[in-house]
């Protein structure tokens, strides 16, 4: 559903390098967010809890150690990162598919990164809160120290998870490439629910606390500073939470409307849609299940058109759409036999490619002319063919429609040097439906008229025009078919009675 960046390809000699500098760019990105955050916190608060401290010592200590502290963090972090990605990554450069142990890995890759900067973030913190009571002096109080863990550890919370959610994104195309079809075999990772659960404490549970504690352990006189500061703290954490809940609706949302653009390509008959299965998770099943959905309806379309092929389009309809078994159904049809003159000599004079390329010609005319006129070849039997008008598609003039076709398919047949066939008609009331075992049958159609057409057929080898039919299927057709004229009343070999023939009439 997309191009895949090139720094993204496993196949790149380069990927391992270029993979672990965007999840460190993207690390970096979050822990800012953080340290901003927590700075202008720490400027707003000093002011409430620091009372001994001067007001215009806060900002020049931020500027002098919060830089290069955040450097000395971020450089460390370079390493970090390294580390953590060659692990997640050592496959690409031995040129081998991943084993699970290490798709695992990779998963692990966004958790990793935030559990890292959590880490780096206690160090920083800790150097900075040493390096602020030796620079200024402050004498720390209980409330005032608890109050300062708990910011900053917030902080730290938002960062952590931004880092999380924006590495992950960095994850998914590599997880693409990798992820095995089986999602048995997938990894655990974190699911939507927990993501939400972390995304709500962060924008909204955690700021809660904090006001909370903080309104409930200052004195009168702080609470009287702390309100503006108080609510410059909320609009700040109020507009990272909006930040994070963002980018955790996005890595939600963004897969599910990919889901629904792909569903939407099914709905219009395109079963090329396929989605990239770029995570783990929950929606990673999701995106898994769905390819699997189109690989099963693919799979239940190709065999449709086999099947089609194999027994007719309408019979394969029909079997798809009812509940099938042994038995038929009454009904008048007119049935057609078509059948080579002389076979057995051609498989004699011709090797078997050619008497093959042969066949395919003839039966593609057969196939071809009976269709046009809305009928349904039953069988191929060797040589020949069986055609039906009026079964398994009803239709009151199927009499009309088979002289058509016989007609018409002996001027096709004509031309073609190699090849001289002999037609039979006849019409009639016949059982169809499907004959053979409870597991196994085909569709057919049983009566005199079948076999008062195969007779015909064989007769009309002998004829001139080698076409024959029976005077039942002129009498059906009625008017509109008067181009036959009669010929031989002929006693058929297996019927009772003899029958009366015609031929195509010479000028028609």
């Amino acid at each position: 559903m997309g191009a895949r960046p090139r720094s993204l390809d496993p196949a790149d000699p380069d990927f391992a390098r270029r993979f672990g500098w965007i999840v460190w760019r993207r690390a970096n990105a979050g822990a800012l967010i953080a340290a901003t955050t927590a700075g202008i916190i720490a400027g707003l608060s000093a002011p409430v809890y620091f009372i001994d401290v001067p007001r215009g010592s806060v900002l020049p200590f931020l500027l002098i150690f919060s830089i290069p502290t955040f450097a000395a963090m971020s450089a460390i972090g370079v390493a970090v990162t390294r580390i953590i990605v060659n692990r997640a990554t050592g496959w690409s450069r031995d040129g081998r598919p991943p084993s699970m142990v290490e798709i695992g890995r990779l998963t692990r890759v966004p958790r990793m990164g935030a559990l890292a900067l959590g880490a780096l973030w206690v160090t920083g913190v800790s150097v900075l809160v040493i390096l602020f009571a030796k620079y200024t002096g402050v004498h720390w109080r209980a409330v005032t120290l608890q109050t300062t863990c708990l910011t900053m550890a917030y902080c730290g919370l938002q960062g952590s998870t931004l880092v999380y959610l924006l590495v992950e994104r960095t994850v998914r195309p590599v997880l693409a490439r990798v992820l095995p079809s089986d999602t048995t075999q997938w990894p655990s990772t974190l699911g939507v629910t927990r993501r939400l659960l972390i995304a709500w404490f962060v924008v909204s549970g955690a700021p809660l606390l904090l006001i909370g504690f903080n309104i409930g352990r200052i004195n009168g006189a702080q609470r009287a500073l702390a309100g503006p500061s108080f609510v410059i703290a909320c609009s700040l954490a109020a507009v990272v939470g909006f930040v994070v809940s963002g980018v955790a609706g996005q890595a939600i949302t963004a897969p599910l409307e990919r889901i629904r653009a792909a569903l939407k390509l099914v709905a219009s008959g395109d079963l090329d849609a396929e989605i990239v299965a770029d995570e783990a998770g929950e929606i990673g099943l999701l995106q898994a299940g769905f390819n699997q959905m189109v690989e099963g309806l693919r799979e239940r379309e190709r065999m449709r058109d086999v099947f089609g092929r194999h027994v007719g389009a309408e019979v394969a309809r029909r079997a798809m759409e009812t509940e099938f078994g042994t038995g038929g159904d009454r009904c008048e049809a007119s049935a057609m036999f078509v059948d080579i003159i002389g076979s057995t000599a051609l498989t004699q004079r011709r090797d078997p490619d050619a008497v093959v390329a042969i066949l395919n010609r003839f039966f593609d005319a057969v196939v071809r002319v009976v269709a046009k006129e809305g009928g349904f070849v039953n069988k191929f039997q060797g040589d020949g063919a069986l055609c039906l008008f009026g079964t398994p598609l009803p239709v009151d003039d199927h009499a009309a429609r088979a002289l058509r076709a016989a007609r018409t398919l002996a001027k096709e047949l004509a031309p073609m040097g190699d090849i001289a066939a002999a037609i039979g008609v006849s019409s009639g009331e016949v059982v169809a439906g499907n004959v053979g075992a409870a597991d196994r049958y085909e569709y057919t159609v049983i009566g005199d008229a079948v076999n008062e057409a195969a007779r015909l057929t064989e007769l009309a080898k002998l004829k001139t025009t080698h076409v024959l039919v029976s005077d039942r299927t002129v009498r059906a057709a009625g008017a509109e078919e008067d181009g036959w004229e009669p010929g031989e009343r002929i006693q058929l070999r297996g019927r009772s009675e003899p029958t009366l023939t015609y031929a195509p009439a010479t000028s028609s």
